[in-house]
């Protein structure tokens, strides 16, 4: 009798836990699907056709308000998103360098429809905090909700979507909180947290989401890190890689290749998070001025 009881009690634990983990995974897909409708891409346009990659952002309201990284938008003379949808009739040039986005080789596409370029407007920013909100005229778009960054605690399990590398489709990344408290931004203390993976470029400005809740808790941000002076100088031509050759290879021209060819990829930095408070609190006074 005793061991028949062990045997139950045994087994239903495992068909509890089977079906809990399979709910959690589920309502984590959904999560996923969700929130995937409410992301954009930033993007500086070179011409009616060309454009490059500046970051990821989101939406946070019905009729087009977007939330992301101040340090996405700084430098851009005209701000343009286009919608995850419209991604698919792309392709890639090729990559340049230019002076508005400080990023090494970045890679240039082609849009097939001009008119799903739509400009932004930038409403307000803080660069000490980091963040910035945009208005597209657009309506009935799906957006996230903010939430409270009280209630993060370490330990907890997040969810961070965007556009790493330029990719275009939307990439989701879990993660766990590893760190709450200050974090350095431009020599300002700044309330965010810390992630146990690792933000490629192109996820800055996306959302940091609750897997509990849905809801947003911060806004992502990468630590850059760099190849060094020494593979610098080199993918930049300033140190000399000439006087070596076999045959038909170009040794110089090889070294230059390889080395731009890490900066692009290098994971460049631990990723985190500011707190979503900072953004939130100008949003909620953005949704008072609309009230009659």
């Amino acid at each position: 009798m005793t061991y028949r009881i062990i045997l139950l009690s045994i087994l239903f634990c495992f068909v509890f836990s089977y079906f809990n983990t399979a709910e959690g995974e589920k309502d984590m897909s959904e999560t996923i699907e969700k929130s995937k409708e409410s992301i954009v891409s930033i993007v500086f346009k070179l011409d009616d056709e060309k454009f490059i990659f500046a970051g990821t952002g989101f939406f946070v309201s019905a009729d087009g308000y977007i939330i992301t990284c101040e340090h996405v938008i700084r430098d851009l003379a005209t701000i343009h998103i286009i919608l995850p949808e419209n991604l698919s009739n792309t392709t890639q040039l090729g990559y340049i360098k230019i002076r508005e986005i400080p990023q090494p080789n970045l890679p240039v596409f082609k849009i097939s429809n001009k008119d799903n370029f739509i400009p932004v407007t930038l409403i307000d920013s803080s660069r000490q905090y980091d963040w910035a909100i945009l208005k597209a005229n657009l309506n009935k778009r799906h957006f996230l909700t903010l939430g409270d960054y009280n209630t993060v605690r370490e330990g907890d399990e997040a969810l961070f979507l965007g556009f790493p590398f330029s990719n275009t489709n939307i990439i989701t990344h879990k993660a766990m909180i590893s760190y709450k408290g200050n974090i350095d931004i431009e020599a300002n203390k700044v309330k965010g947290v810390q992630l146990d993976g690792i933000v490629n470029r192109g996820n800055s400005g996306g959302p940091l989401i609750s897997v509990e809740s849905g809801e947003v808790l911060g806004i992502v941000r990468a630590t850059y890190g760099n190849i060094g002076p020494y593979l610098k100088e080199i993918a930049e031509g300033k140190r000399s890689t000439q006087g070596v050759g076999l045959g038909q290879i170009d040794f110089g021209l090889f070294a230059r290749e390889v080395v731009n060819a890490v900066d692009r990829h290098i994971q460049m930095g631990i990723g985190y998070a500011t707190s979503i408070e900072y953004s939130k609190e100008k949003m909620l006074e953005i949704e008072g001025k609309k009230r009659p």
